[in-house]
């Protein structure tokens, strides 16, 4: 019997059915140092699991698919608050935590994509938004500590990108045409005033890198929220 179960988890779509005759026929049987084997309790309690399983993969199956809409909402919700994490969290050790959970919150999504769907699309665009995001806000937090002398030089440095930090959050909380019109006004006005440091640093070749990085960020971050296939931006 133990071979035979053996043999059944050796296919890959029919190793969850090996593994679990062959556990269940132990607990089943009951081997011991003594040798018992009451048949009739054997099949007594083989027919009731058998049931109780069939019963439980209809249930998760019709009732409870892992498919469902408010599941991949669920996990969707969990994947935009990385990117609000990527602009509100503690700076240090954030970028390994940003990819982490991001990671395995899309490995989730991936599972549930059992079908092409227009859900499907959905999920997608905001996986592909909020890793671009995500990543680019943490870049731009970085190398804005990185040039902490732009405050000195701009007096509204701070609180623009204190500001551009705070409507991508908002974007990514309660995403609509308001929030990303302001998300985009936030960026350009950070754009600006990058771009006013960059000509006053122009001189000194690693600051000029510093900004130049900064913009950088900027820009990736307004093509992102401008892409017509982004999810702020589907109809």
């Amino acid at each position: 019997m133990l071979a035979l179960g053996a043999f059944v988890a050796t296919p890959k779509l029919a190793a969850g059915y090996g593994i679990g005759f062959s556990v269940f026929f132990c607990l089943l049987a009951g081997p011991d140092n003594v040798v018992t084997y009451v048949p009739d309790l054997l099949i007594n309690n083989g027919i009731a699991l058998t049931a109780s399983l069939l019963l439980a993969a209809l249930v998760f199956a019709i009732v409870f698919p892992a498919d469902m809409p408010w599941l991949i909402g669920k996990i969707l919700g969990d994947l935009r608050a990385q990117a609000v994490s990527a602009c509100k969290d503690e700076l240090p050790g954030l970028n390994q935590r940003f990819q982490s959970s991001t990671h395995d919150l899309t490995s989730q999504l991936r599972v549930l994509w059992a079908r092409r769907s227009r859900r499907r699309r959905d999920a997608s665009r905001w996986m592909r938004a909020t890793l671009e995001v995500g990543h680019a806000v943490v870049d731009l937090r970085n190398e804005a500590v990185r040039a902490d002398y732009a405050h000195a030089l701009h007096s509204r440095w701070d609180s623009t990108v204190e500001r551009t930090r705070d409507d991508l959050a908002r974007l990514f909380e309660c995403p609509g045409a308001r929030s990303l019109e302001h998300a985009l006004v936030s960026v350009r006005s950070a754009t600006w005033i990058a771009q006013d440091v960059l000509q006053t640093v122009h001189a000194d070749r690693d600051k000029h890198h510093d900004l130049q990085r900064i913009l950088s960020c900027l820009h990736f971050i307004r093509t992102a929220l401008l892409d017509k296939d982004a999810p702020f931006n589907v109809r």
